[in-house]
């Protein structure tokens, strides 16, 4: 059993994976006792040019327990585009790494979660974010030199993160 007593999910691909739960948490204090629900997101998307950069989010994101799929990570055979709707759909939440190259398969896969509705991490490089994308909130690199500074915003992420509003 996994935490909260639900069975742990598989992904797409058959790998066990932590399901996305939402715990009731007791808290007691001064004798009172209060019921608080964690969002625990546990299952990540990664989706970005292959390379270093988007090998060290996944590294941070699985310091900190959470389980990665990328479409790095599909067999060769299987349709591209059917297994990144079935891994985005298997996973909590996306991180997205817009660069000056790559980032049409990104804004695809964002797409994808969004309309999933899922929560995401959008990390940029190279300058303004692509008109399509107003709106959406997003966490500005002047390089990839400088992508460890983005642990804290992971922290914060992995805090406060909601799905975005459902699309009318």
């Amino acid at each position: 059993m996994g935490a909260c007593g639900k069975r742990p999910s598989k992904t797409a691909m058959g790998r066990p994976l932590s399901p996305k739960l939402a715990c009731a948490t007791k808290i007691e204090a001064n004798g009172m006792t209060q019921t608080r629900s964690e969002s625990r997101l546990r299952t990540c998307f990664v989706s970005g040019p292959v390379g270093e950069a988007t090998a060290a989010i996944a590294e941070m994101l699985a310091a900190r327990g959470i389980a990665i799929l990328s479409a790095n990570a599909i067999s060769a055979g299987a349709s591209l585009s059917d297994e990144i709707l079935r891994s985005i759909a298997a996973v909590d939440f996306i991180v997205v790494l817009l660069t000056d190259r790559g980032s049409q398969n990104a804004i695809f896969e964002l797409g994808v979660a969004r309309g999933m509705n899922k929560p995401a991490l959008v990390l940029t490089t190279g300058g303004a974010l692509p008109s399509n994308l107003h709106g959406v909130i997003y966490r500005s690199l002047d390089s990839l030199d400088r992508l460890g500074d983005v642990a804290v915003d992971i922290e914060r992420f992995l805090r406060n993160a909601k799905p975005p509003p459902p699309l009318n």
